[in-house]
């Protein structure tokens, strides 16, 4: 088991924040974030994706691993899939066990899908902060610029 004084489960925004502001206030406390994914998605510069300020969607991917070793934060790629509050243990689908002393819920948010009709339709996108499918729909958005007629 991975013991720690402050477990942060998710790695975006928010945990690295919390990160950061646990080793502010306890230097001296182990801290361990826990995230879903080795890179994180900056969510308010999706849109720049599409535009002309980030080449890339690869731009817009922050590696958590180069801030959270300048930080002095153990960071391990796992998905948490049940905490046993009474026991203060988190388990990751790597069956992996996180102790901690306290515990830090930094996992974000979810976009609501839309019940509108054919919102899923050819061309339309839904924008989850989902890597994988932000650079699937960039793929789909660059070949449809490519058959817009001039």
């Amino acid at each position: 088991m991975i013991e720690s004084d402050i477990l942060i489960i998710g790695g975006g925004p928010a945990g690295m924040v919390a990160s950061a502001t646990s080793r502010q206030y306890y230097p001296d406390k182990k801290v361990v974030v826990v995230k879903k994914f080795e890179k994180s998605l900056v969510p308010c510069r999706i849109p720049y994706v599409f535009g002309t300020m980030l080449d890339s969607p690869h731009d817009d991917m922050i590696p958590c691993g180069d801030m959270a070793a300048k930080m002095g934060v153990e960071l391990h790629e796992d998905e948490i899939v049940d905490i046993d509050f009474s026991s203060k243990k988190a388990i990751g689908k790597s069956g992996e066990a996180y102790g901690y002393d306290k515990l830090i819920l930094a996992t974000g948010s979810v976009p609501k899908e839309p019940k509108i009709e054919n919102y899923d339709a050819e061309g339309v996108f839904f924008v989850p902060k989902n890597p994988d499918y932000i650079l699937k729909m960039h793929a789909k958005v660059e070949e449809m610029k490519t058959q817009i007629p001039k």
